[in-house]
């Protein structure tokens, strides 16, 4: 607590006297962050991604080829 009060002291000192400044303080601009510097993300051969295929599969689908050939069977007998 007697810590922060001191803090507080040389603060408002400072404000009220302002020729107790060291004139540097008060003309030089605060340090700027380091930039930032933006990487690409690299793919191999330079390429946009292929989009994966879905694999089509006949199982449980309805084949219309076997459908007409019963279809015919039917009406044949």
């Amino acid at each position: 607590m007697t810590s922060m009060r001191n803090m507080l002291e040389q603060l408002h000192s400072q404000f009220e006297d302002p020729q107790q400044q060291p004139k540097e303080q008060m003309f030089t601009p605060p340090t700027p962050p380091p930039p930032y510097i933006a990487t690409p993300i690299v793919t191999p051969g330079e390429k946009r991604p292929k989009p994966k295929r879905q694999i089509v599969t006949t199982e449980g689908n309805f084949n219309p080829l076997d459908f007409f050939q019963q279809l015919q069977q039917f009406e044949g007998k």
